[in-house]
């Protein structure tokens, strides 16, 4: 029987402007990200059925990574996504209010 490396995991929670949902779906696989919550997974359902439409929201995704390093901001940037928060997953992700702040911020609101 084949040996497996044990590998440590680091999660955590990225609360994310995404444009458009084509955006999504490559940076969710390049980061091995998935939603959430069901109303993160709602978000992207209605990105996904609204095609060419300028569709601006914010999702929150866990983040899965064999390092501890963060999100690849810059990544996200290039797909004309923000990364607006990066957190532990113990620790509350922002309010409403604060994802307001944070994309005031950017200048997206």
């Amino acid at each position: 029987m084949k040996k497996y490396k044990k590998e440590t995991r680091y999660v955590s929670v990225l609360t994310v402007h995404i444009p458009a949902a084509s955006a999504l779906i490559d940076m969710m696989r390049y980061d091995r990200c998935c939603p959430m919550t069901e109303a993160d997974s709602a978000k992207i359902e209605r990105l996904m059925s609204r095609r060419g439409e300028p569709m601006d929201h914010v999702v929150r995704l866990y983040r899965y990574s064999a390092n501890p390093d963060f999100a690849t901001k810059d990544r996200w940037a290039s797909f004309s996504c923000v990364v607006l928060d990066e957190r532990n997953p113990d620790e509350s992700p922002p309010t409403d209010a604060d994802v307001r702040n944070m994309l005031k911020l950017e200048g997206l609101a």
